[in-house]
């Protein structure tokens, strides 16, 4: 073979790098390819995998193919809590070879290799203890003579948990394991503690604190009300220790744990978390440490104390690997003011709102009790800002007690995150300096895979209000404000995709987003508006619970993965059915309370109806119903889904379709989701285009849609050639628009467009969609193939905009539009094609004799990467492989 002039780069196993601690018999494989030569493409590839004997246990044999995502593992069964090496090699067009090997590691392949019990404090210590969050230990021995080949702990909880070996985490990860449809499913991870298990004694120590499964309440703080207890907080772990010499020891969560009360004295998932340090034993849980003087655990077979929503149920479901990112602090810094208040309390601004938690670093006297307020706002008064949420006063608080006199002491909440900027300080002696505080940046630890900078500043303070907005919501769950709700309502997850993946590598998030839709599916097909299902309110909406059909297909789409389609495919027939049962005539009934959520706060005249909102919304799950089931060969299927969506489409025109081009009341969001869910006849489509734009020069650029409708308006304007009218909306600084958010110094999208709301929350993305439109209009980015194997690059040029840079990544690698006004009417491209994938370049023009130039050449088609060109009256259009291409005209 010709020596290669590529390698082969992030390697993956089911969407992860170096994995540890699957639980999949079919794991699927990926990699990119980085080559500074231009047109790559793949020939073919192999993938051999071994196990931790080298023996080889999936062979693919030299497979010719282009494709090099979700590649199905194919070998012998996966053998459980083994580690696997995976190496793949890769053959392009001119029988070059580069190879590149990883590794990944099984955990339990089946929930009945599990011989821990769940364990929790006895009814007495539980009943004494009250709010504590308790402490569970145990004290274990390492022969002296035995080297330590390889140790794992294996942990779940129902609730959330910290553990320690040693004294010393056992991770970085927060909120373990994860909150979940508990009755269907529970989460537990993986760690590798090789490094901290010593010769001789060791101990291991964990606190369970409840999450979202135990809402212990706080007194005179928020606690979401309509949220139930399932059940008591419980533990369960393994820790396994293989020897060089073979042998293995296993620690269990049994009846010889003991537990005993932590400093953690108090814990809510909303309200806030209390610690008194009084109570804290720096010796805690260290290597030689006895627990003899602690009370013994109860092993319980786990129960719940209410019925599920709808549901009733008595024990926890199947426990599985935790297969998508964990939670982590991914950023932090430090608070940028202090200052004091008229009555003696202290106001601490972290200079944005974030959703995450934070340290301090202060003084006090041995018992005294400072109070920690949160607050988004301040009041016109200077003090923190307290909304109505809904169920009460967003009251919410920590409480720490000083050890020790004089000394500075650290601390921050452990179990439970705060969605705040501001800080107010109450017990106190004197003043803190604002770097005492540090604010702890949390949410799931997927790559950022997108940036966007341009030369008009408003658009990039508005691009920064979307992403931490974004990120504020990158949980467990994808939740909807990270203070008052910490849920997962659904309409975000297929609203804001494009957006979301713009920004952010999701691919494995996803897969969890729809297992806890799939968990929480009724018997007659109904997907609850959140998942995990805890609050049974405003809970039945497709375009909510229709994220169960939209995420796989999108999916599909963005990664190349059909897993979830194939997966899920016979639940998302019950859906629709189920959906079906509310269409009368090819109109949704007028069932659902959400409709276009927040237009109320838009000063609209006339707002868009409910039946209008969901039958487009259904009119598109048919067709995407469609799609899935022609790319799994269900033709019956994909014909019938078709023909149901063609009757849905005549009986919304008659409907709504008044003629010359005018939907129902007229308003965007009306003509903004005809248009873009394909409900519009063909030939009706460019007066009902000219009749949105028309109606956003009436509303003087103003936004008057709710966060259903407006991304159809942004998308659709685009699409029919008003991406000027789009861009004097994302300049407008009126309310109600994004720029309006900006100039009132919000640093993360708010809810509603109103900011006068007391219920306003200040840190929601469902109205983010201009993210979509900055990437793939601006920017130019739009996938037209799969996971962008074909894709286009056509960057929107405003005419008073000077530059503009954007990236994205896609399963192929790194995506680039950038380009730069010169002197006079010149212009500079920068475009990045990733390794095999083919773009279409298209380059606006300036006058009937501008020539596209590379290196001051004029380009030509067959030369240095350049398939194709040609030239229309205002745009050139260039068909090229992969490379690094700097254009000028």
């Amino acid at each position: 073979m010709i020596a290669a002039s590529f390698d082969v780069t992030s390697l993956k196993v089911s969407g992860r790098k170096e994995p540890l601690g699957i639980d999949s018999q079919a794991p699927t494989f990926s990699w990119q390819v980085e080559s500074g030569e231009r047109v790559f493409y793949q020939k073919a590839y192999r993938i051999k995998v071994t196990d931790s004997h080298d023996a080889v246990v999936w062979d693919s044999g030299l497979v010719e193919s282009p494709l090099q995502n979700n590649i199905e593992y194919a070998g012998v069964a996966l053998k459980s809590r083994e580690p696997y090496r995976w190496e793949v090699t890769v053959t392009d067009i001119n029988n070059r070879e580069a190879s590149s090997e990883s590794t990944f590691e099984t955990s339990f392949m089946s929930p009945d290799e599990w011989t821990a019990k769940w364990i929790e404090p006895n009814a007495s210590e539980k009943e004494e203890w009250g709010n504590n969050v308790p402490y569970f230990g145990k004290s274990f021995s390492i022969p002296e003579n035995k080297k330590v080949k390889r140790a794992r702990v294996y942990a779940s909880a129902l609730g959330v948990f910290t553990m320690k070996l040693n004294g010393v985490p056992v991770t970085e990860n927060l909120f373990e394991p994860g909150e979940t449809e508990y009755e269907k499913s529970v989460l537990y991870s993986t760690y590798d503690v090789t490094p901290l298990i010593k010769p001789g004694s060791n101990a291991i120590l964990a606190q369970v604190a409840g999450g979202l499964f135990n809402v212990t309440p706080l007194k005179q703080r928020y606690s979401k009300g309509e949220i139930q207890n399932n059940g008591d907080s419980s533990l369960l772990a393994e820790i396994v220790i293989d020897y060089s010499d073979g042998s293995c020891d296993v620690i269990k969560t049994d009846k010889t744990w003991k537990c005993s009360p932590s400093p953690t004295v108090g814990s809510n998932w909303w309200g806030g978390e209390d610690y008194d340090a009084r109570i804290y034993d720096p010796e805690v849980g260290t290597a030689g440490y006895e627990f003899a003087d602690w009370k013994n655990v109860n092993e319980i077979v786990p129960h719940f104390q209410y019925p599920h929503v709808r549901k009733s149920f008595t024990e926890p479901g199947v426990l599985k690997a935790r297969n998508h990112e964990p939670l982590r602090v991914v950023e932090s810094w430090n608070a940028v003011k202090s200052w004091q208040l008229p009555n003696g309390d202290y106001m601490v601004d972290f200079g944005r709102n974030y959703a995450g938690t934070y340290r301090f670093r202060l003084k006090g006297h041995k018992g005294q009790t400072i109070k920690l307020r949160e607050f988004e706002c301040l009041d016109s008064t200077g003090y923190g800002r307290i909304d109505h949420w809904y169920t009460g006063p967003g009251i919410v608080h920590d409480e720490y007690t000083f050890r020790e006199d004089g000394k500075e002491e650290t601390w921050g909440p452990e179990f439970m995150y705060h969605g705040f900027r501001y800080m107010q300080v109450s017990g106190l002696d004197t003043i803190p300096d604002p770097s005492a505080f540090t604010a702890e940046r949390i949410r799931s630890d997927m790559d950022c895979t997108g940036s966007f900078i341009c030369g008009n500043p408003l658009l990039n303070s508005i691009h920064i209000l979307c992403r931490d907005a974004i990120q504020s919501q990158l949980y467990n769950c994808l939740t909807d404000c990270p203070q008052r709700e910490k849920l997962g309502w659904l309409e975000v997850s297929q609203k804001m995709f494009n957006s979301l993946c713009f920004n952010y590598d999701l691919t494995t998030f996803w897969k969890k987003v729809i297992m806890d839709c799939y968990d929480a599916q009724g018997e007659d097909g109904f997907v609850p508006s959140m998942a995990p299902w805890y609050m049974d309110v405003y809970s039945d909406d497709p375009n909510w619970g229709g994220a169960a059909i939209l995420v796989p297909y999108r999916s599909y789409l963005r990664y190349g993965d059909l897993s979830l389609i194939k997966e899920f495919y016979p639940q998302m027939k019950k859906l629709i059915e189920y959906y079906s049962t509310h269409v009368k005539d090819g109109i949704m009934e007028n069932y659902s309370v959400l409709s276009d959520w927040g237009q109320g706060s838009c000063q609209l005249e006339v707002e868009t109806p409910t039946e209008f909102t969901i039958t487009t919304t259904y009119y598109h799950l048919l067709n995407a119903m469609a799609t899935m089931a022609g790319e799994l060969g269900h033709t019956d299927d994909k014909q019938r889904y078709s023909a149901m969506a063609e009757e849905v489409k005549d009986a919304f025109n008659k409907k709504f379709y008044k003629g010359n081009g005018v939907y129902n009341n007229g308003n965007q969001a009306e003509y903004g989701m005809a248009l873009y869910y394909g409900l519009v006849d063909a030939e009706n489509e460019k007066e009902v285009a000219a009749r949105l734009a028309e109606k956003v020069r009436q509303d003087n650029y103003r936004i008057r849609t709710g966060e259903i409708g407006l991304k159809p308006v942004l998308m659709s304007l685009a699409k029919y050639g008003y991406n000027d009218e789009v861009y004097q909306m994302a300049n407008q600084t009126d309310y109600p628009s994004y720029g309006f958010f900006v100039v009132n110094g919000c640093t993360t999208t708010p809810e509603y467009w109103d900011l006068t709301r007391a219920d306003n929350s200040q840190n929601h993305c469902m109205m983010d969609h201009i993210e979509e439109w900055f990437y793939s209009e601006l920017g130019g980015i739009k996938n037209k193939g799969i996971a962008f194997n074909e894709f286009e690059l056509s960057p929107w040029i405003p005419a008073d905009m000077d530059s503009l840079d954007v990236k994205t990544e896609t399963v192929y690698g790194t995506v680039r539009s950038a380009w730069n006004k010169r002197s006079g009417d010149g212009y500079d491209f920068n475009f990045t094609v990733p390794a095999n994938t083919t773009a279409t370049v298209k380059i606006p023009l300036k006058g009937d004799k501008t020539i596209v130039r590379e290196n001051g050449k004029p380009i030509k088609a067959g030369n240095n990467g350049i398939r194709n060109i040609s030239y229309g009256d205002n745009e050139a259009t260039v068909i090229v492989g992969s490379g690094e291409y700097c254009f000028s005209i």
